[in-house]
């Protein structure tokens, strides 16, 4: 006796639908990866924006700074201590902090005398953002004054 079966058993059907589930999840993941990597890249990249601007405008007005002569480290963190950053930063905005109270990144420099190379200054720049896993980021370079 011949029969003929038309259409799919109840186990394929199943078998079908967990792959499809399976295949879906991964995509969502996929996508919510790729989604926070961007968020990621696009804060580094509009930070270190703001790092290339602040360095060009110390470099640019570098006589128009004030310049802290106690070359210790104790100068720069007692510095730094104080959490009221005079800067604010956001997105392409880089203000100043009462400009832009609603930013949600802050930012401050530290001037003073390299300790071995007369002639040269040491810039510490300090980065902060609300949406950071970390509290700063700090940066670090040498102008001369020139």
């Amino acid at each position: 006796m011949v029969t003929w079966q038309k259409g799919f058993t109840i186990v394929e059907m199943l078998v079908t639908a967990a792959l499809l589930l399976v295949m879906i999840m991964t995509g969502t993941r996929v996508v919510l990866t790729m989604k926070q990597v961007t968020q990621s890249v696009s804060s580094k990249i509009s930070e270190n924006q703001q790092m290339q601007n602040v360095l060009e405008n110390i470099v640019k007005g570098f006589s128009l700074h004030q310049i802290s002569f106690d070359d210790t480290s104790v100068a720069k963190d007692a510095f730094f201590a104080d959490p009221n950053y005079r800067f604010a930063w956001g997105g392409d905005i880089f203000a100043m902090e009462s400009e832009c109270p609603h930013c949600p990144g802050r930012m401050d420099f530290f001037i003073q005398p390299h300790q071995d190379l007369p002639g040269l200054f040491t810039v510490n720049v300090r980065v902060t953002h609300k949406d950071w896993p970390h509290e700063y980021s700090e940066y670090v370079f040498m102008v001369t004054s020139k």
